[in-house]
């Protein structure tokens, strides 16, 4: 009966991913950041500190996706998560670079 509820209890360990968001040219603390991890269903947004914090299974490596608008999306690959612990994160994002070279309106009108 020991050796079941140990086994059981390795099986439901947990640890968690945690960290801020900042912009990398002004520094400022980034919110609305979609936090994704791959091989989880956990997702998280950034607060308005620019922190975040995700619970997923212990004794993996993951890759945690970033994501936000007007800004490049960002990988994070082999991000360990050990039993009861907390992998802590500190990421900068990089502003997306502008490709349009302009913008065309088109209009017509009926003269009566």
């Amino acid at each position: 009966m020991i050796f079941l509820n140990f086994f059981l209890y390795s099986f439901s360990q947990k640890g968690k991913i945690e960290g801020k968001v900042t912009d990398g040219k002004s520094g400022l603390k980034l919110s609305g950041v979609t936090i994704s991890v791959d091989g989880a269903t956990a997702k998280a947004s950034t607060n308005t500190d620019g922190y975040f914090q995700i619970t997923v299974d212990a004794g993996k490596k993951y890759i945690v996706k970033l994501s936000s608008v007007g800004y490049t999306p960002k990988e994070l690959a082999d991000v360990e998560v050990k039993a009861n612990e907390v992998t802590q994160l500190d990421i900068i994002m990089e502003m997306a670079s502008k490709t349009e070279t302009g913008v065309v309106v088109w209009s017509s009108a009926r003269k009566e």
